[in-house]
């Protein structure tokens, strides 16, 4: 599955779902205390449980991008980023944190999250 990546800026990055899932785990275990994003546009959702890992067409608030962003700023100062942080498991896609391609896929993320809203589509 593809996972899309837009800001209200025109901010653009299309990742795997492996890659993301990662992203995501990796900002868990910096700190980052997930908001719930904001039910997709389109109607007939019904009652929305705030995921973050289809692509529904959810978004991501300019707050919780924020926070998104900066466990990740946190994440790219180790330079060892580990798999396992604070006793959490490790999470879909952690072998990729070392490679220096997935550095550059984290900086992407959070220079789209400095300019939140994310559409994730």
């Amino acid at each position: 599955m593809s996972i899309e990546l837009t800001n209200d800026l025109g901010g653009y990055a299309n990742y795997n779902d492996h890659g993301w899932r990662a992203a995501l785990g990796l900002a868990l275990a910096y700190g980052w205390k997930p908001a719930g994003t904001e039910a997709p546009e389109q109607k007939g959702w019904g009652e929305w449980n705030g995921e973050y890992t289809s692509n529904s067409g959810q978004r991501i608030t300019p707050a919780d991008a924020a926070q998104l962003a900066d466990a990740l700023d946190l994440a790219l100062l180790d330079p060892e980023i580990p798999m396992c942080k604070n006793g959490v498991e490790p999470f879909p896609g952690a072998e990729l944190l070392t490679a220096s391609f997935y550095r550059s896929a984290l900086k992407e993320i959070i220079e789209l999250c400095r300019y939140g809203p994310i559409r994730i589509d």
